[in-house]
């Protein structure tokens, strides 16, 4: 085990660390993992104890991979950072659970995450900061504030769940006000806030608001948002609020009727109490093996028999008792939150893969959004490091893809198709051809 290990140079400027299968252990005095420009990290687990600096901070990192990242805060220290002057790392299946602040905060440019999970955090879950952003498969609960939180401009974020968390479950924030930001296949349920819509222009496609304070608050002069695709409400005390929105905001009425520019497809009264696996109580892989355990006992946060599950609080979903951080006094469940087999409206929402049949219409090659100049497929994400594309994440003309199913951050586990579907390229000048889907 090591303590305190800097990626770095005296410049601020490394000459291409890789990092591999290392356990960290810090006090939180400092930052545990520090890591600079053109680093790889492929596989990190960091614990941390106290203090409030960061268990990995990429600082100035510029170009970096940072993948397969475990970190425990053990309630009392950090999360991870990427700091302000970040500019395009890659980060990839990074789980961050019991940390006395923000659970993951990136601050940097043209960035893209994927697989990112955090859970049992006292202060916000997943705060993405920047111009360029594509972010997929992300996971938020039991959180103490928001569970996901995106501001600026010129962003993709798909496939998110947040869950079990004391303010906004997705918030989405502009400050520029350039209305390029998509957000899409997300499942917000259990918080006070389902989707907290804050200034400016967004466009939302297939949203799950289920047993929050508010499903959907339109606020601070948001305007002309463009909501499609599927949009389940139930269970909320309010569906749908509003606080001094500006023109066409996208909804209107307590029920969130289709406003301005917005065409979704409505599901009031949605039951999602039994949409996830839920409550465990049988766990091979932690320590903990029946799922319960009171927080004052728990030694084992991060292993568990797949990505899905975490430490939250005991009780019955969905209740606001359950909202929160495990702490203190109370008692913890392994919660897995992975989609069950009869999760209607999200479970394959975008349609069902078959390998050698016809791709879904959701990812026909027309069926696109441009961000930045670049056309890409809306329910699909760039596989990388396979010599194909650009490793942006953004499922492009010629790239090797992934699908996305579900609405929501689950989006199946287990090993990839072996064969793809047959693509229908796009015959549109925005239209996308030659995509290897998986």
């Amino acid at each position: 085990m090591l303590c305190c290990l800097f990626l770095d140079s005296a410049t601020g400027e490394s000459t291409g660390y890789t990092l591999h299968e290392t356990k960290v252990e810090t006090n939180g005095a400092i930052n545990g993992v520090l890591a600079s420009s053109r680093v790889i990290v492929d596989g990190l687990e960091v614990d941390t104890t106290t203090g409030s600096f960061y268990a990995l901070n990429t600082r100035f990192g510029d170009r970096g991979l940072i993948k397969r990242v475990k970190v425990n805060g053990n309630g009392t220290g950090g999360g991870v950072s990427g700091g302000n002057q970040a500019w395009n790392m890659e980060w990839e299946d990074v789980i961050v659970t019991n940390v006395n602040g923000t659970c993951f905060l990136n601050q940097g440019w043209n960035g893209s995450f994927k697989n990112i999970l955090v859970s049992n955090c006292s202060a916000d879950g997943i705060l993405l900061y920047g111009t360029g952003i594509k972010a997929y498969n992300l996971t938020a609960m039991n959180i103490v504030g928001d569970g996901v939180m995106v501001e600026d401009s010129a962003f993709i974020a798909s496939g998110i769940t947040t869950i079990n968390n004391t303010a906004n479950g997705f918030e989405a924030y502009s400050l520029f006000g350039f209305p390029t930001a998509l957000y899409a296949n997300i499942f917000s349920s259990n918080n006070q806030r389902g989707f907290h819509v804050n200034q400016h222009t967004f466009i939302f496609e297939n949203l799950i608001a289920t047993d929050n304070d508010v499903g959907v608050n339109l606020v601070s002069g948001t305007h002309d948002n463009d909501f499609s695709g599927i949009l389940g409400l139930g269970g909320n005390t309010t569906n749908c609020s509003y606080t001094s929105p500006g023109t066409d905001p996208g909804f209107s009425g307590a029920d969130c009727d289709n406003q301005g520019a917005s065409s979704t497809t409505r599901t009031l009264a949605l039951d999602t109490s039994s949409y996830f696996v839920g409550s465990v109580t049988s766990e091979s892989t932690n320590t903990h093996s029946t799922g319960s355990v009171a927080y004052g006992s728990l030694t084992d946060f991060l292993n568990f028999d797949n990505n899905y599950r975490a430490w939250g609080k005991d009780g019955t979903y969905p209740n606001s008792a359950i909202r929160g951080a495990c702490s203190g006094a109370d008692t913890c469940r392994i919660w897995d939150w992975s989609l069950d087999s009869g999760a209607a409206l999200a479970l394959n929402a975008n349609g069902i893969f078959l390998p050698g049949a016809a791709c879904p219409s959701s990812v026909q090659g027309d069926n696109t959004f441009t961000l930045g100049g670049e056309d890409f497929l809306k329910n699909a994400y760039e596989i990388a490091g396979d010599a194909l594309g650009d490793d942006d994440l953004l499922c492009e003309t010629g790239e090797a893809c992934i699908f996305q199913p579900n609405i929501g951050g689950y989006q199946g586990h287990g090993p990839l198709f072996s064969s793809p579907c047959i693509f229908d390229d796009g015959v549109t000048a925005s239209g996308v051809t030659g995509v290897l889907l998986l």
